[in-house]
Protein backbone atom coordinates (compact mmCIF):
# COMPACT_ATOMS: atom_id res chain seq x y z
CA UNK A 1 0.00 0.00 0.00
CA UNK A 2 1.30 3.43 -0.91
CA UNK A 3 2.34 5.81 1.83
CA UNK A 4 -0.11 8.60 2.61
CA UNK A 5 1.55 11.81 1.42
CA UNK A 6 0.33 14.16 4.14
CA UNK A 7 2.55 17.09 3.19
CA UNK A 8 1.49 16.90 -0.45
CA UNK A 9 -2.15 17.05 0.59
CA UNK A 10 -1.45 20.03 2.82
CA UNK A 11 0.29 21.82 -0.01
CA UNK A 12 -2.56 21.07 -2.38
CA UNK A 13 -5.31 22.41 -0.12
CA UNK A 14 -3.37 25.45 1.04
CA UNK A 15 -2.55 26.30 -2.58
CA UNK A 16 -6.21 25.82 -3.55
CA UNK A 17 -7.17 28.47 -0.99
CA UNK A 18 -5.15 30.99 -2.97
CA UNK A 19 -5.46 29.87 -6.60
CA UNK A 20 -7.75 27.47 -8.43
CA UNK A 21 -7.38 26.20 -12.02
CA UNK A 22 -9.68 27.57 -14.69
CA UNK A 23 -11.83 24.42 -14.58
CA UNK A 24 -13.32 25.74 -11.33
CA UNK A 25 -14.51 29.01 -12.86
CA UNK A 26 -17.99 27.53 -13.35
CA UNK A 27 -18.21 27.09 -9.57
CA UNK A 28 -17.53 30.75 -8.80
CA UNK A 29 -20.99 31.29 -7.29
CA UNK A 30 -20.22 28.46 -4.84
CA UNK A 31 -16.69 29.53 -3.98
CA UNK A 32 -17.49 29.46 -0.28
CA UNK A 33 -18.11 25.71 -0.44
CA UNK A 34 -14.68 25.19 -2.06
CA UNK A 35 -13.07 27.19 0.76
CA UNK A 36 -15.02 25.04 3.21
CA UNK A 37 -13.63 21.80 1.74
CA UNK A 38 -10.07 23.15 1.81
CA UNK A 39 -10.29 24.45 5.38
CA UNK A 40 -11.92 21.27 6.72
CA UNK A 41 -9.28 19.15 4.99
CA UNK A 42 -6.46 21.23 6.46
CA UNK A 43 -8.11 20.98 9.87
CA UNK A 44 -8.24 17.18 9.63
CA UNK A 45 -4.60 17.16 8.49
CA UNK A 46 -3.68 19.21 11.56
CA UNK A 47 -2.47 22.22 9.61
CA UNK A 48 -4.55 25.16 10.78
CA UNK A 49 -3.28 28.00 12.97
CA UNK A 50 -4.05 27.52 16.64
CA UNK A 51 -6.94 29.42 18.17
CA UNK A 52 -4.82 32.30 19.42
CA UNK A 53 -4.59 35.98 18.57
CA UNK A 54 -0.82 35.61 18.39
CA UNK A 55 -0.87 32.93 15.70
CA UNK A 56 -3.29 33.75 12.90
CA UNK A 57 -0.99 32.53 10.15
CA UNK A 58 0.37 29.10 9.35
CA UNK A 59 3.53 29.14 7.22
CA UNK A 60 5.14 32.05 5.40
CA UNK A 61 3.75 34.02 2.48
CA UNK A 62 5.16 32.70 -0.78
CA UNK A 63 5.73 29.19 0.54
CA UNK A 64 3.77 26.07 -0.40
CA UNK A 65 2.02 25.89 2.97
CA UNK A 66 0.44 29.20 3.91
CA UNK A 67 -2.90 29.81 5.63
CA UNK A 68 -3.98 33.23 6.88
CA UNK A 69 -6.85 32.55 9.23
CA UNK A 70 -7.71 36.20 9.75
CA UNK A 71 -8.04 36.95 6.03
CA UNK A 72 -10.29 33.96 5.43
CA UNK A 73 -12.55 34.88 8.36
CA UNK A 74 -12.93 38.44 7.11
CA UNK A 75 -13.67 37.23 3.57
CA UNK A 76 -16.41 34.93 4.85
CA UNK A 77 -18.02 37.70 6.90
CA UNK A 78 -17.97 39.82 3.77
CA UNK A 79 -20.33 37.31 2.17
CA UNK A 80 -23.05 37.90 4.74
CA UNK A 81 -26.30 39.13 3.20
CA UNK A 82 -28.31 42.09 4.51
CA UNK A 83 -31.63 40.85 5.92
CA UNK A 84 -34.92 42.62 5.42
CA UNK A 85 -37.44 42.99 8.25
CA UNK A 86 -41.14 42.60 7.57
CA UNK A 87 -43.21 45.54 8.76
CA UNK A 88 -46.15 43.20 9.40
CA UNK A 89 -44.81 40.44 11.65
CA UNK A 90 -41.23 41.58 12.25
CA UNK A 91 -39.81 38.42 10.69
CA UNK A 92 -36.52 38.54 8.82
CA UNK A 93 -35.90 37.33 5.28
CA UNK A 94 -32.55 37.11 3.51
CA UNK A 95 -30.42 36.54 6.59
CA UNK A 96 -27.40 34.31 6.08
CA UNK A 97 -24.55 33.95 3.59
CA UNK A 98 -24.14 33.77 -0.16
CA UNK A 99 -21.59 31.64 -1.96
CA UNK A 100 -19.32 34.30 -3.43
CA UNK A 101 -18.82 38.01 -4.01
CA UNK A 102 -19.58 37.65 -7.72
CA UNK A 103 -22.01 40.58 -7.53
CA UNK A 104 -19.33 42.97 -6.36
CA UNK A 105 -19.56 45.25 -3.31
CA UNK A 106 -22.90 45.14 -1.52
CA UNK A 107 -24.05 47.67 1.06
CA UNK A 108 -23.03 47.07 4.65
CA UNK A 109 -25.16 46.48 7.71
CA UNK A 110 -24.58 50.13 8.70
CA UNK A 111 -26.13 51.25 5.44
CA UNK A 112 -29.13 49.07 6.14
CA UNK A 113 -29.57 50.51 9.61
CA UNK A 114 -29.52 54.06 8.25
CA UNK A 115 -32.07 53.34 5.57
CA UNK A 116 -33.99 50.10 5.84
CA UNK A 117 -35.81 50.75 2.58
CA UNK A 118 -32.53 50.53 0.72
CA UNK A 119 -32.39 46.77 1.18
CA UNK A 120 -35.51 46.26 -0.93
CA UNK A 121 -33.76 47.72 -3.97
CA UNK A 122 -30.68 45.52 -3.88
CA UNK A 123 -29.81 43.10 -6.66
CA UNK A 124 -32.40 40.31 -7.03
CA UNK A 125 -29.64 37.69 -6.97
CA UNK A 126 -28.13 39.01 -3.74
CA UNK A 127 -29.86 36.40 -1.62
CA UNK A 128 -28.68 34.01 1.07
CA UNK A 129 -28.50 30.28 0.47
CA UNK A 130 -29.13 27.73 3.20
CA UNK A 131 -26.18 25.52 2.17
CA UNK A 132 -23.80 28.49 1.95
CA UNK A 133 -24.90 29.63 5.41
CA UNK A 134 -24.13 26.17 6.72
CA UNK A 135 -20.62 25.97 5.25
CA UNK A 136 -19.91 29.56 6.35
CA UNK A 137 -20.69 28.78 10.00
CA UNK A 138 -18.76 25.49 9.92
CA UNK A 139 -15.72 27.11 8.34
CA UNK A 140 -15.74 30.03 10.76
CA UNK A 141 -15.83 27.65 13.70
CA UNK A 142 -13.01 25.55 12.24
CA UNK A 143 -10.95 28.73 11.98
CA UNK A 144 -11.54 29.49 15.66
CA UNK A 145 -14.12 32.27 15.25
CA UNK A 146 -16.62 32.60 18.10
CA UNK A 147 -19.50 33.71 15.82
CA UNK A 148 -20.01 36.79 17.97
CA UNK A 149 -20.45 38.94 14.86
CA UNK A 150 -23.26 36.76 13.52
CA UNK A 151 -26.80 38.14 13.67
CA UNK A 152 -28.22 34.90 15.01
CA UNK A 153 -31.80 36.08 15.29
CA UNK A 154 -31.85 37.28 11.67
CA UNK A 155 -30.57 33.95 10.38
CA UNK A 156 -32.86 31.87 12.58
CA UNK A 157 -35.86 34.00 11.69
CA UNK A 158 -35.01 33.61 8.00
CA UNK A 159 -34.71 29.87 8.57
CA UNK A 160 -38.18 29.82 10.08
CA UNK A 161 -39.63 31.36 6.93
CA UNK A 162 -37.90 28.80 4.70
CA UNK A 163 -39.63 25.79 6.26
CA UNK A 164 -42.57 24.52 4.24
CA UNK A 165 -45.75 23.06 5.69
CA UNK A 166 -44.56 19.51 4.94
CA UNK A 167 -41.48 20.09 7.11
CA UNK A 168 -38.86 20.47 4.38
CA UNK A 169 -36.74 23.58 3.83
CA UNK A 170 -36.31 25.75 0.75
CA UNK A 171 -32.70 26.46 -0.20
CA UNK A 172 -32.92 30.09 -1.32
CA UNK A 173 -34.12 32.98 0.77
CA UNK A 174 -36.11 35.77 -0.95
CA UNK A 175 -34.71 39.28 -1.18
CA UNK A 176 -37.98 40.91 -0.22
CA UNK A 177 -40.60 40.44 2.46
CA UNK A 178 -43.27 40.63 -0.23
CA UNK A 179 -42.51 37.14 -1.47
CA UNK A 180 -42.98 33.88 0.43
CA UNK A 181 -40.53 31.49 -1.14
CA UNK A 182 -41.50 28.55 1.08
CA UNK A 183 -45.02 28.59 -0.39
CA UNK A 184 -44.04 29.32 -3.99
CA UNK A 185 -41.33 26.71 -4.58
CA UNK A 186 -42.80 23.48 -5.87
CA UNK A 187 -39.71 21.69 -7.22
CA UNK A 188 -38.69 18.91 -4.83
CA UNK A 189 -35.05 19.34 -5.86
CA UNK A 190 -35.02 22.71 -4.07
CA UNK A 191 -36.20 21.29 -0.76
CA UNK A 192 -34.75 17.82 -0.26
CA UNK A 193 -32.85 16.23 2.63
CA UNK A 194 -29.62 18.03 1.72
CA UNK A 195 -31.18 21.35 2.64
CA UNK A 196 -32.99 19.79 5.57
CA UNK A 197 -29.63 18.84 7.05
CA UNK A 198 -28.11 22.24 6.28
CA UNK A 199 -31.04 24.02 7.93
CA UNK A 200 -31.02 21.82 11.03
CA UNK A 201 -27.24 22.15 11.35
CA UNK A 202 -27.46 25.95 11.16
CA UNK A 203 -30.21 25.93 13.80
CA UNK A 204 -28.15 23.62 16.02
CA UNK A 205 -24.96 25.68 15.72
CA UNK A 206 -26.72 28.94 16.55
CA UNK A 207 -28.85 27.65 19.43
CA UNK A 208 -26.91 24.85 21.12
CA UNK A 209 -24.86 27.21 23.31
CA UNK A 210 -27.53 29.82 24.00
CA UNK A 211 -29.86 28.14 26.47
CA UNK A 212 -30.41 31.38 28.34
CA UNK A 213 -31.27 33.44 25.28
CA UNK A 214 -35.04 33.71 24.94
CA UNK A 215 -34.74 34.39 21.20
CA UNK A 216 -33.03 31.07 20.49
CA UNK A 217 -35.80 28.53 21.08
CA UNK A 218 -37.26 25.56 19.29
CA UNK A 219 -39.98 27.87 17.97
CA UNK A 220 -37.73 28.79 15.07
CA UNK A 221 -38.39 25.43 13.40
CA UNK A 222 -41.20 22.90 13.48
CA UNK A 223 -39.42 19.82 14.80
CA UNK A 224 -42.45 17.56 14.47
CA UNK A 225 -43.07 18.31 10.79
CA UNK A 226 -39.35 18.14 9.99
CA UNK A 227 -39.17 14.70 11.62
CA UNK A 228 -42.21 13.50 9.71
CA UNK A 229 -40.78 14.66 6.38
CA UNK A 230 -37.56 12.75 7.03
CA UNK A 231 -39.51 9.59 7.83
CA UNK A 232 -41.51 10.01 4.62
CA UNK A 233 -38.23 9.69 2.71
CA UNK A 234 -37.71 6.12 3.99
CA UNK A 235 -37.34 3.61 1.16
CA UNK A 236 -38.30 -0.06 1.13
CA UNK A 237 -34.67 -0.97 1.91
CA UNK A 238 -34.59 1.04 5.11
CA UNK A 239 -32.41 3.82 3.70
CA UNK A 240 -33.52 7.39 2.99
CA UNK A 241 -34.02 9.00 -0.40
CA UNK A 242 -33.56 12.69 -1.16
CA UNK A 243 -37.33 13.18 -1.26
CA UNK A 244 -40.32 10.91 -0.55
CA UNK A 245 -40.58 8.11 -3.10
CA UNK A 246 -36.95 8.12 -4.23
CA UNK A 247 -34.45 5.30 -3.84
CA UNK A 248 -32.23 5.09 -0.80
CA UNK A 249 -28.88 6.87 -1.12
CA UNK A 250 -25.84 7.11 1.14
CA UNK A 251 -25.68 10.89 1.10
CA UNK A 252 -29.37 11.49 1.74
CA UNK A 253 -29.44 8.79 4.42
CA UNK A 254 -26.64 10.58 6.25
CA UNK A 255 -28.44 13.92 5.94
CA UNK A 256 -31.68 12.48 7.32
CA UNK A 257 -30.18 10.53 10.22
CA UNK A 258 -27.86 13.40 11.15
CA UNK A 259 -30.83 15.79 11.14
CA UNK A 260 -32.80 13.52 13.47
CA UNK A 261 -29.79 13.37 15.78
CA UNK A 262 -29.29 17.14 15.85
CA UNK A 263 -33.02 17.61 16.49
CA UNK A 264 -32.68 15.33 19.51
CA UNK A 265 -35.36 12.88 18.33
CA UNK A 266 -33.28 10.03 16.87
CA UNK A 267 -33.57 7.72 19.87
CA UNK A 268 -37.31 8.37 20.14
CA UNK A 269 -37.86 7.67 16.45
CA UNK A 270 -35.93 4.41 16.55
CA UNK A 271 -38.07 3.11 19.42
CA UNK A 272 -41.43 3.87 17.84
CA UNK A 273 -43.67 0.83 17.50
CA UNK A 274 -44.49 1.52 13.85
CA UNK A 275 -40.76 1.69 13.05
CA UNK A 276 -39.75 -1.47 14.87
CA UNK A 277 -36.80 -3.08 13.12
CA UNK A 278 -35.87 -0.01 11.09
CA UNK A 279 -32.63 0.54 12.98
CA UNK A 280 -31.41 -2.97 12.11
CA UNK A 281 -32.49 -2.55 8.49
CA UNK A 282 -30.64 0.74 8.21
CA UNK A 283 -27.43 -0.57 9.75
CA UNK A 284 -27.58 -3.63 7.49
CA UNK A 285 -28.10 -1.40 4.43
CA UNK A 286 -25.09 0.76 5.34
CA UNK A 287 -22.85 -2.24 5.96
CA UNK A 288 -23.87 -3.90 2.68
CA UNK A 289 -22.88 -0.82 0.72
CA UNK A 290 -19.24 -1.72 1.35
CA UNK A 291 -17.96 -4.12 -1.27
CA UNK A 292 -14.60 -5.83 -1.41
CA UNK A 293 -13.08 -5.51 -4.88
CA UNK A 294 -10.57 -8.18 -5.82
CA UNK A 295 -8.43 -5.86 -7.92
CA UNK A 296 -8.33 -2.93 -5.50
CA UNK A 297 -6.41 -2.55 -2.28
CA UNK A 298 -8.98 -0.17 -0.77
CA UNK A 299 -12.68 -1.04 -0.57
CA UNK A 300 -15.17 1.35 -2.12
CA UNK A 301 -18.67 2.21 -1.03
CA UNK A 302 -21.67 2.22 -3.32
CA UNK A 303 -24.03 5.07 -2.60
CA UNK A 304 -27.11 3.22 -3.86
CA UNK A 305 -28.20 -0.36 -4.41
CA UNK A 306 -26.97 -2.04 -7.64
CA UNK A 307 -24.93 1.01 -8.65
CA UNK A 308 -21.22 1.49 -9.29
CA UNK A 309 -19.07 1.99 -6.22
CA UNK A 310 -18.26 5.53 -5.15
CA UNK A 311 -15.72 6.61 -2.53
CA UNK A 312 -17.49 9.95 -2.17
CA UNK A 313 -20.03 8.50 0.25
CA UNK A 314 -17.74 6.44 2.47
CA UNK A 315 -17.76 9.09 5.21
CA UNK A 316 -21.53 9.41 5.34
CA UNK A 317 -22.24 5.70 5.44
CA UNK A 318 -19.59 4.98 8.06
CA UNK A 319 -20.90 7.69 10.37
CA UNK A 320 -24.49 6.51 10.40
CA UNK A 321 -24.08 3.26 12.40
CA UNK A 322 -21.89 5.16 14.87
CA UNK A 323 -24.60 7.79 15.30
CA UNK A 324 -27.22 5.19 16.01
Amino acid sequence: MKKFERLRHIRYFSHSLRTLPKQYSAADTNRLSLVHFCVQSLDILGCLPVDSDDELICGTAGEDVYVNRGEIVEWIYGLGTVPTVSSVDGQYVGGGFKGSNYLGPIMSNDDNNNNNEQSSSRHPYDHSHIAMTYVALCTLQSLGDDLSRIDKHAILSTLQGLQKQNGSFVALSPTSTECDVADEVEAEDDCDLRFMYAAIAVWYILTSNDDNDENTTNDYINIESATQYILCCKSYEGALGLTPGREGHGGSTFCGIASLYLLGVLDDVMTREELRGWKDELIYWCVMRQKSLMKKVVDDDGATTNKNDNNGYVKEEEQQPAGM
